[in-house]
């Protein structure tokens, strides 16, 4: 059996019959060579670590993923901070972003949202809440505008500007 570990899965485990696999590695396949029995069973753990990822182009945009996930603002969640200028927070050199995931009181349409960590320039921490993407804009109106692309700094007065 060859299980798929994606790329973004850095700590993926893979146990068979509660005993882990060792020499995963994040981006190849995690071959399972053995006599397989009724009642074996494989048990694959991802990691779904937030972490902030640089636009492939060069810029200093960042996009927020989750896992396979990627986080967009919406106008229904992140308002407007006046006078507020921060950068997404990293916490390491891989981009590791420690966010919080938001379970209640969400606008309709929105699956699931995290509060995640920037920084203003005077170093004070606030939190932005994002959501999943497949759930931005669903309004399809002004009301719900979505931003991926983050520049860095990000305006949060008007966080949707160009």
């Amino acid at each position: 059996m060859s299980l798929r570990i994606p790329a973004w899965s850095w700590r993926t485990k893979v146990e068979v019959n509660g005993q882990e696999v060792a020499g995963i590695k994040p981006g190849s396949y995690a071959r399972l060579a053995r006599m397989w029995k009724p009642g074996d069973r494989v048990r694959i753990t991802f990691d779904l670590t937030t972490r902030a990822v640089r636009e492939p182009g060069g810029s200093t945009q960042v996009a927020i993923v989750r896992g396979p996930v990627v986080l967009a603002l919406d106008k229904r969640l992140a308002r407007p901070q006046p006078r507020v200028t921060a950068a997404a927070v990293q916490a390491d050199f891989r981009g590791v972003v420690q966010a919080v995931e938001v379970r209640e009181g969400l606008p309709e349409g929105i699956r699931w949202a995290m509060d995640v960590p920037f920084a203003t320039a005077d170093g004070k921490k606030i939190l932005v809440r994002m959501c999943d993407y497949a759930s931005a804009g669903r309004t399809w109106s002004e009301q719900s505008a979505l931003r991926v692309w983050l520049p860095q700094p990000l305006n949060l007065e008007n966080p949707f500007a160009p």
